[in-house]
């Protein structure tokens, strides 16, 4: 059995001491026996600290685990139907219905309900009393300290193996680091860690002995793993092994001897791990061997220990405790393991630390749920959470089968089947995750399941039976296809979390008010999905995403208010149908401290009467709301705390959108700690003025020569200013720091703007788009721009060229983008961002003649691309350049007037995997190809529409390597380049405007072609043969575009119809045919 079923029971006998000691109605007729009941966990819980840590050597021991596993479960099932019962009787009577007559007389009769119990409670009190009985006859140690959970099992440790994720023992380190380092008067210093089993005892003591004072300090450092077997002579031969000396002999005598002649006169760090000796005198005779190999002064000894009994012996005066991690730290280990070191998505949050909560400190269960959570969905984070760390499986690599464990607890059937479960394994269940779905008459068998899921397994029907799994704490259906809920899954009065997202439900059962334990409700309605009248009987209720305020009785919005414990984020929707303040304020929003994310969402209707602003007004939320957004409000303004946000001051995140008669931007710039703002579609809004820096409440202020400064938005870093298209203004501040740490700015459809501030010192990524005006010349000259690592400029009209010392400034831009700017006719010299530029992009920029000044000393660019220049003639590419070294791909296309590419540049391309150069007509002739680096790695070719075919001539038998190829043609081209049948490793071929009208059998030997595109061939008629499209047998995709004589044949008798029948994927225009 494997240890790790002590900590399991840990968790079950904490449970059921919490229940025991909880009050219910029901109870009267067995207290005494719960009494007893109490009394047997106690007494058995004193004994398991000491039943792990022999289990491991004792096989008596461990089965005496699995007998008290198996009644713990049992009596935490029978002390659940109380909780339960006594739910249902609550439920009842809030409903206010009579007792139903029901064929489980003993179920619903108090009496007979009573009688039950009290009889299965008397039954495991005689099963824990022989349970004691036999920890008596096993000779456990009574402890009344804090239990401490075994590791899952006693494996050996090393000194080398690399801890990736080192959180929260930082202090740890350097206080012992600090203190074997320093002056020691004793020959050996023993210094004992100890701790629960999993919090990090070892990889804190691997820390020390690599640290590099360690390293220097010391002569020599020795790692020992010892756990259970402590013998003298097995420590000392495993000490000569980490030296890396063999004795001359096997007796004791002859290893202290090689011993001292190794170490005499060095100064030793040893690390005792895992130590389990409880007997003083084994410990004295190995610590006088060690002084007698090394009697110099200043060496050190440092034990781990999940023992303070053994901290003692080793050490009466001096124990370091190693306490547990805090939860913080805990979500930090979570998330460097789930995430790998990336963004952790804001969904993820708050389920991630709930379930570091439940690692209980333990860096061992934070690391292992985050291996386990690792590339998982959150609907599984969520089932993850409620089975809990003790119930995860360590061993991932197990290759048992579900017959070699007698009773399995947690099962995963990653099975598209769902494999056969007999009766007696359901009912050991308590946890069931699915890939396939279980039989309707299956599903009462697993009767004491905790958490159940079926994600995702196509159910259309949902059983009744669903109702009978009292027990069931987690049920996840979500991606489902049902319409509809039995009303029995309201009688699932245990229930905690419940997630039916993405189900196309139609709406939710009309009882799910009396699943009274709700915690988590996960579901994914429309804007029109009625909530469930009286939904504010789910008061335990913390995860609600949306409110869909309704017009009915029990459906409004006062509604909300009744769901105090609402924790994260919830979507209100619908606020078109509260009528005013009063209204509004029965939600209790400025109660609810533990929502930090709100989104008001109002819907247009044709209603001439707008209530909006007094609803704004009652909706104020409560100070800790870090995230706000305020979409469709039809208001003219907005109340006085939207618009000055006074006691919002935690504010990271605000969002304004779709207000079309919003007049006035409310005063933002005071707020410390936003970092998100976007102004979106606020149509009415002329100016964006003084007032939105918050300049007259601003309270941030920093120090300059002996001054104070004001500082307007101290924290922004990204703001985006969307399709506000009669912005005429955004004006200036004087006098104040503005946008000090603002990183991304967005400008986009505001075509009406012609000036903007100068206030961006550390701007990294610019993005203007859709104005009118020279905007962005005056942004970039007047703001001395120098931080841009990325900057965008599309359909800018007004724009001709772009300043002069742009590149010379900002030295780091890795990414530049010109889009759509007709007029823009000059490009500065690049020279100054040399170094850095990976992107270079220039699309329908009519009067560029030219490309700018040194594109040959772009050695970091990875892609160039140019279309739609019909102007452009000149690629200036002087010798001696660099060369584009670093260049994967390069794009020339529709520009008309280009009449060669230099063959310098091409040369130059020694990474390139991907070149485009096609429909640029004056393009006569190409660079010869033969001898260039890149022809070997290049995968992607897409190439043609010349004024003339022979442009092309000489290219083929150079290409060898393509794996994908664009071929452009026009009208009056009537073939194909017949060298096309060489290119054996083509997977990809796509023929465009092509005047051919057939396709030649050659084609048939491109034996890696797996997908043909066709487009706009209009005389294209004929495949080839059957024979040769018989040999492309790995051809899985055709597409045929807009040729018109191809297209007529599709039908199933046609003479074209069998070249292609065994072709699996086949679409004429957007029509899939097979």
């Amino acid at each position: 059995m494997d240890p790790v079923i002590s900590a399991t029971i840990e968790v079950t006998l904490e449970k059921l001491l919490a229940i025991t000691t909880e009050e219910f109605n029901l109870v009267w007729g067995f207290k005494q026996d719960l009494a007893n009941l109490t009394d047997s966990l106690l007494s058995i819980k004193a004994v398991l600290k000491d039943a792990d840590r022999r289990q491991v050597n004792d096989d008596a021991v461990k089965l005496w685990l699995m007998k008290l596993e198996d009644v713990a479960y049992d009596a935490e099932y029978v002390l659940d139907e109380i909780k339960y019962e006594n739910l249902r009787r609550t439920v009842q009577i809030q409903n206010q219905m009579k007792p139903k007559v029901c064929l489980y007389f003993s179920f619903y009769s108090p009496m007979a309900f009573r009688w039950n119990m009290a009889h299965k409670i008397n039954n495991i009190n005689v099963n824990l009393k022989r349970i004691n009985d036999e920890a008596d006859r096993h000779g456990f140690l009574r402890r009344v300290a804090e239990f401490a959970p075994a590791l899952p099992q006693v494996k050996e440790t090393d000194a080398i193996t690399a801890d990736p994720v080192f959180v929260g023992r930082q202090n740890d380190e350097s206080k012992f680091v600090e203190q074997i380092t320093g002056e020691i008067d004793d020959v050996f210093s023993v210094l004992p860690i100890v701790g629960m089993g999993g919090i990090g005892k070892t990889t804190l003591a691997r820390r020390i002995f690599n640290h590099p004072h360690t390293e220097t300090h010391f002569d020599e450092r020795i790692w020992v793993c010892v756990s259970e077997n402590f013998d003298v002579l097995t420590i000392l031969k495993s000490i000569l092994v980490s030296l890396k000396e063999t004795s001359h002999g096997d007796s004791r005598q002859a290893v202290m001897d090689t011993l001292r002649e190794k170490l005499k006169y060095k100064r030793c760090l040893l690390v005792l791990d895992d130590l389990w000796n409880e007997k003083r005198g084994e410990w004295d005779d190995l610590k006088n061997a060690l002084m007698g190999v090394n009697p110099n002064k200043g060496n050190v000894i440092i034990v781990t220990t999940r023992n303070e009994s053994v901290a003692s012996i080793v050490n009466p005066q001096y124990c370091y405790n190693l306490e547990k991690l805090s939860e913080d730290d805990c979500w930090s280990i979570i998330k460097a393991k789930a995430f790998e070191g990336g963004d952790v998505p804001e969904h993820f949050q708050t389920i991630g630390k709930a379930i570091a909560q439940q690692c209980r400190g333990s860096p061992l269960a934070s690391n292992m749920m985050g291996a386990v959570l690792r590339g998982k969905k959150i609907e599984e984070w969520i089932s993850i959470q409620e089975i809990g760390p003790s119930n995860i499986e360590g061993d991932q690599n197990s290759d048992h089968t579900r017959d070699d464990i007698p009773q399995v607890r947690h099962l995963t059937i990653l099975e598209e089947s769902a494999p056969e479960i007999t009766k007696e394994k359901a009912s050991y269940l308590r946890t069931l995750v699915s890939k396939s779905n279980v039989p309707c008459k299956n599903l009462p068998d697993f009767k004491h399941l905790h958490t159940l899921v079926l994600r995702s397994v196509g159910i259309e029907d949902f059983p009744t039976s669903i109702g009978k799994l009292t027990h069931l704490r987690c049920l996840d259906v979500s991606f489902n296809r049902m319409r509809s809920l039995p009303g029995s899954i309201c009688k699932l009065y245990n229930l905690q979390t419940f997630n039916i997202f993405c189900c196309p439900l139609q709406l939710l059962p009309e009882k799910i008010q009396d699943l009274t334990s709700l915690r988590h409700l996960y579901f994914c309605p429309e804007v029109y999905f009625p909530m469930p009248p009286h939904i504010r009987r789910l008061s335990c209720l913390q995860t609600l995403q949306f409110f869909n305020v309704g017009d009915k009785e029990g459906c409004r919005i006062e509604g909300l208010g009744h769901l105090k414990n609402l924790k994260g984020k919830i979507k209100i929707r619908n606020l078109q149908l509260v009528n005013n303040e009063e209204e509004a304020k029965k939600a209790n929003l400025d109660e609810k401290t533990n929502i930090i994310k709100l989104k008001f969402c109002w819907r247009n209707t044709s209603e001439s009467d707008i209530h909006d602003e007094s609803v704004l007004k009652g909706l104020q939320p409560h100070p800790n709301l870090r995230s706000i957004v305020i979409d469709g409000f039809r208001g003219k303004n907005f109340p006085l705390w939207t618009m000055k946000m006074l006691k919002l001051d935690k504010l990271i995140k605000i969002k304004l959108k779709n207000c079309d008669n919003c007049e006035k931007i409310p005063m933002l710039g005071h707020l410390p700690l936003l970092k998100y703002l976007k102004l979106e579609d606020l149509t009415n809004i002329r100016s964006i003025g003084l007032s939105f820096y918050g300049v007259s409440d601003c309270s941030s202020t920093s120090r300059n020569d002996g001054q104070d400064t004001r500082v307007s938005f101290p924290s922004l870093k990204g703001l985006k200013i969307v399709r506000m298209t009669n912005l005429t203004e955004w004006a200036e501040v004087q006098g104040v720091q503005v946008f000090p740490c603002l990183e991304f700015l967005r400008i986009d459809n505001c075509c009406k703007l012609t000036t903007a501030p100068n206030h961006f010192p550390c701007l990294k990524e610019l993005f203007i788009a859709g104005v009118d005006s020279d905007l962005p010349s005056n942004i970039i000259s007047r703001s001395n721009l120098t931080s841009l690592v990325m900057l965008s400029i599309e359909r800018i009209s007004e724009l001709t060229c772009l300043v002069d010392d742009l590149f010379y400034k900002n030295q780091n831009l890795a990414y530049l983008n010109l889009m759509k700017c007709n007029k823009l006719a000059y490009i500065p010299h690049l020279l100054g961002c040399g170094a850095s530029l990976k992107m270079l992009r220039i699309s329908d920029s009519d009067e560029l003649t030219e490309l700018p000044d040194g594109l040959g000393s772009l050695e970091s660019l990875e892609v160039l691309e140019i279309d739609g220049c019909k102007n452009l003639q000149l690629i200036p590419y002087p010798s001696g350049q660099k060369g584009l070294s670093s260049l994967q791909r390069l794009k020339f296309s529709n520009c008309k007037r280009l009449s060669n590419l230099p063959s310098e540049m091409l040369e130059s391309c020694t990474s390139l995997q991907s070149l485009e150069v096609y429909n640029c007509e004056n393009l006569t002739s190409f660079p010869e190809l033969s001898g260039m680096v890149w022809l070997n790695s290049l995968r992607e070719l897409s190439i043609g529409g010349f004024s003339n075919s022979d442009t092309l001539e000489g290219i083929w038998r150079h290409i060898k390597s393509v794996q994908i190829l664009r071929l452009f043609g026009r009208a009056d081209w009537v073939s194909l380049p017949y060298e096309l049948e060489n290119l054996t490793s083509l997977k990809e071929l796509w023929i465009f405007n092509f005047g051919i009208e057939e396709l030649s059998d050659w084609l048939g030997n491109l034996s890696s072609l797996e997908e043909l595109w066709l487009f706009e061939c209009e005389k294209l008629r004929h495949l080839p043969s059957k024979e040769a499209m018989q040999r492309l047998t790995k051809l899985t995709s055709l597409q045929i575009r807009k040729c018109p004589l191809l297209e007529e044949q599709r039908r199933p008798d046609n003479s074209e119809w069998p070249k292609i029948s065994h072709i699996p994927r086949v679409w004429i225009n957007e029509d899939r045919i097979r």
